[in-house]
């Protein structure tokens, strides 16, 4: 044997790869899905489908899981090992029952694998305990709080025992225990919403939504992308807009879709679509996208005017910016410029510009079925702080926008202070403008939550 020659690294099963990434997540702070991304080549093609799903619902799902481990657990443990009852109990909650005694014991053998080989007991006695609470009865409504949302959202799974909230009494609580989603988004929530739209809402956020797709109709047609698309048996849908399409799974690699590498289409919401749809920028023009990365809309206002004029592409972040190189290279758009700014707004060209997209920073709390981590990362002083980065921006852009011109505010929050209390404060500040059309989005009615407000310059 030779003594210099280095062992080959451990085989990885794909419940402790899971594991690994989720380790790595709650330390780095960073998207879940940029965790995802950056080491999901590491994978078999056959696992990472199961991999991302189990990682996403161990974070959607934090509330529930966490409710339900309490039942079991009654001392503190350690955050190695309490990552580990919740990677355990998620796969008995919410996996396939078929693979029930797979989940736990390869769960318990993690422990073993990362050499805390203490843990397997109690790891092993916590899950059974689940396990055994676990019954086969499944409906279609929460009756009390022993029912749970299940596989589907509108599939609710029954225990042995109360486990959440009331749902007659404790209407909230219940939604955010079962639901997973912050109490006090909740309780801001019901100030504008009865009892069913909250829950409409929460349905909405439970699960990861089918993807949506936008067509580049300079070099593709919908029908054309149908038609490949049916040829290799894959199902997808003509959407409720002109270009998108829509049905594809949630996590369906679209690296891999016929017609990705030459450009014929992008994902986007459609929510997302309508921004550039009402700006209505037209060929020729000059245009200024003040938020830009990672170039989604930017790219859609390119196509929309055909590749003629300009559009000054602007951001903070120069890897962001990267992304937006790159998709203007992949949908083969050349009149996209990138200009990288400061984060006061020092850079951002003078124009005047035919139309300006404000695509601004905001709590994401339209689109937390996508931003899955975003639900337990924003506070409440979140709101106020970002609502005053969102005025700035707006006054930054009338600075740059001329007579007759147009401002399209765009977000995917659903919270007024960042919306239409934002355009009502700048319409009193600025008397120049008028507000031409406002839209607002709330989730699931169809698409993800957010708001668009069309700002016209006098002339």
């Amino acid at each position: 044997m030779n003594a210099g020659r280095k062992s080959a690294p451990r085989p990885i099963g794909s419940r402790e790869f899971a594991y690994q990434l989720l380790s790595e997540f709650e330390q780095s702070g960073e998207f879940l899905s940029s965790s995802i991304d950056s080491r999901e080549r590491e994978l078999a093609e056959r696992d990472r489908p199961f991999v991302r799903n189990l990682m996403q619902t161990v974070v959607r799902r934090k509330l529930t899981l966490e409710a339900v481990l309490r039942q079991f657990v009654e001392r503190d443990v350690e955050p190695g090992l309490w990552l580990l009852l919740k990677l355990g109990a998620s796969q008995l909650l919410f996996g396939s029952q078929k693979h029930r005694h797979a989940d736990l014991n390869e769960t318990v053998e993690i422990a073993r694998s990362i050499g805390q080989p203490r843990w397997c007991g109690f790891l092993n006695g916590v899950l059974r305990s689940i396990s055994r609470e676990l019954t086969d009865e499944t409906g279609t409504a929460a009756l009390d709080g022993s029912w749970y949302p299940s596989e589907a959202a509108e599939l609710f799974r029954k225990l042995n025992r109360p486990v959440f909230p009331d749902p007659q009494s404790e209407f909230q609580q219940y939604l955010s225990v079962a639901y997973s989603l912050p109490a006090w988004l909740i309780e801001r929530w019901s100030r504008r919403w009865n009892r069913e739209e909250l829950h409409e809402i929460a349905v909405w956020f439970l699960h990861p939504q089918p993807l949506c797709l936008r067509v580049n109709k300079l070099l593709a047609s919908r029908d054309e992308i149908l038609a490949t698309f049916a040829s290799q048996k894959i199902r997808c849908f003509a959407g409720t807009i002109a270009d998108s399409l829509v049905g594809l799974p949630s996590g369906a690699s679209v690296l891999n879709l016929p017609g990705w590498n030459d450009g014929h289409f992008s994902v986007q919401d459609e929510t997302a679509q309508h921004a550039a749809l009402t700006l209505d920028p037209q060929p020729g023009e000059t245009v200024l996208d003040l938020c830009a990365a990672p170039g989604t809309k930017t790219t859609h206002l390119a196509e929309m005017m055909q590749n003629r004029g300009t559009i000054i592409a602007t951001d903070v972040s120069d890897d962001r910016l990267e992304k937006v190189r790159d998709n203007a290279r992949r949908l083969k758009l050349e009149i996209i410029q990138i200009v990288p700014i400061d984060r006061d707004g020092n850079g951002i060209p003078d124009g005047p510009f035919d139309a300006i997209l404000i695509d601004a920073p905001c709590t994401n709390t339209g689109v937390l079925g996508k931003r899955i981590e975003a639900r337990w990362r924003i506070t409440s002083r979140d709101i106020e702080e970002l609502s005053t980065l969102q005025q700035r921006l707006l006054q930054q852009a009338a600075d740059r926008v001329r007579p007759g011109g147009r401002i399209l505010y765009s977000t995917c929050s659903i919270e007024p202070e960042e919306n239409e209390h934002n355009v009502q404060n700048f319409l009193s500040s600025r008397p120049e403008f008028e507000l031409r059309s406002e839209n607002f989005f709330r989730p699931g009615d169809p698409s993800d939550g957010g708001y668009q407000a069309l700002l016209v310059r006098k002339v």
